[in-house]
């Protein structure tokens, strides 16, 4: 059976099972309609046969009376007898539907109730062979006007069974698996071009986590190229998206009762999580709700995800609203909360250099913070919102936000991976470091990221 010349969409997959779904109801009815119609059809043809075989006694018999009233009458006689009809029937026509079909019912009524009408001659010249020959058609009248009316019927409900037959064939043999095979075709389609996107989302994410293993080494000799030629301390954070916008929500099916549902943000960066469901969804319910996330939610951030919009959202998910709410919950959740901020860091030891940072409590001091690297993250987040003198920082003393370092020279510089995904290079040293140097060095350093970044 030929697959209909149609797109593989998701819309036309609807409108083709609604259409399957009526023409089985169709097929089932048309069905139906044959069948009782087959039934009512031999009916009528029985009582025709028997109707038929009656009236065909009754003409014959009929007509012997008619032979035996010309052998004892003459023909100008039999004749004049018979030349004016004294009764007269009228003869209404109706209609009865039967499974759509209109047959004919006859009724027939005479202008004299008196049976005696029947008879347009007069007894005296006529013999009683010519009256039994007149009673006898008088009494097969309302047969054969039945017999009329039941072959008339035979004829139109033979014509209506040839059509309903025809049309159960084209409905069982040609549409029903024309639809079928075309559901099926379209079904594979989607199917394909869902495992299509899944593996294209596997791959971006083994790709960027690739760059980020990349990444994580080119940092780390940043790092320690920086402390080689500045005999100071240095820290370089790994990128960070510093915004939250949505591009693309994937849910998928992973074990009955569990949900994976995959973000991905500017910055093509991925985030995942399991959410628990109540009842097993498939794939048909999976892609809608994936259609309606992403139609609803693409661009907007965390904070643009407001009640009316949570609502609205709710409504058009119908039966899975609660389910819609735990994903909006997750989102938030996942994409809202920031990410472990990587701080890799080199040249400690230079510390030790500086009589006025050698002291026994002040270089203990750094080395912790350089370690621990927990109010790192507060330097770094700082250079980060301030972003003046095209990204370089520079704090002496009292001025850095970490306390253990205010007998030092904080220098830092930002450079940008991708819009909103940005890093922060950073260089410690005492208050009388060579400024000139330290900025030079980070500009080239923040060129060189920048570039290499973007090139990868």
């Amino acid at each position: 059976m030929a697959v209909m010349n149609v797109n593989p969409t998701r819309m036309q997959l609807t409108k083709l099972r609604k259409q399957l779904a009526t023409a089985t109801r169709g097929h089932k009815m048309l069905k139906d309609k044959r069948d009782e119609l087959m039934r009512r059809f031999l009916d009528l043809v029985r009582e025709n046969k028997e109707l038929r075989e009656k009236i065909e006694r009754e003409l014959a018999e009929c007509n012997n009376h008619f032979v035996n009233a010309s052998a004892v009458m003459s023909k100008e006689a039999l004749d004049a007898s018979l030349m004016s009809p004294k009764q007269r029937i009228d003869l209404e026509l109706s209609s009865k539907n039967v499974m759509s079909v209109d047959i004919p019912q006859f009724s027939s009524s005479t202008r004299t109730s008196n049976e005696s009408d029947i008879f347009p001659y007069g007894f005296a010249f006529t013999s009683f062979e010519l009256d039994d020959a007149v009673m006898s058609l008088n009494e097969l009248l309302p047969d054969l006007i039945r017999l009329a009316e039941i072959e008339k019927s035979c004829e139109l409900m033979s014509a209506e069974i040839e059509k309903t037959r025809r049309r159960v064939n084209s409905l069982e043999h040609v549409m029903i698996p024309r639809y079928q095979e075309t559901i099926k075709y379209i079904s594979m389609k989607l199917e394909e071009n869902d495992r299509s996107s899944r593996t294209r989302l596997m791959k971006v994410k083994d790709m960027l986590l690739d760059k980020v293993d990349k990444v994580e080494t080119l940092l780390q000799n940043v790092a320690k190229t920086l402390a080689d030629n500045t005999n100071y301390a240095t820290l370089v954070t790994a990128p960070k998206y510093t915004g939250n916008r949505l591009k693309f929500i994937q849910l998928s099916q992973v074990e009955p009762g569990q949900v994976l549902m995959v973000i991905v943000t500017d910055g093509n960066l991925i985030k995942n999580k399991i959410i628990q469901v109540d009842t097993e969804l498939d794939n048909e319910t999976l892609l809608k709700l994936n259609l309606l996330l992403n139609s609803s939610l693409n661009g907007l951030t965390v904070e643009e995800i407001n009640l009316t919009l949570i609502s609205k959202l709710t409504g058009q998910a119908g039966e899975y609203s609660k389910l819609i709410r735990d994903i909006l919950d997750a989102v938030a959740e996942v994409a809202g909360s920031p990410d472990d901020l990587q701080i890799y860091t080199s040249g400690a030891t230079n510390i030790f250099k500086y009589p006025e940072l050698s002291t026994q409590s002040k270089a203990s001091e750094l080395i912790s913070t350089f370690e621990e690297k927990k109010e790192l993250t507060q330097l770094v987040n700082d250079a980060l919102n301030k972003e003046d003198n095209n990204g370089i920082q520079i704090y002496i003393g009292n001025e850095t936000p970490v306390q253990t370092m205010k007998d030092c020279s904080v220098v830092t510089a930002t450079y940008e991976l991708d819009e909103g995904v940005k890093g922060t290079i950073g260089i410690v040293g005492p208050k009388r470091m060579d400024y000139e140097k330290v900025v030079e060095a980070l500009k080239s350093i923040k060129v060189q990221l920048d570039s290499k970044f973007k090139d990868s």
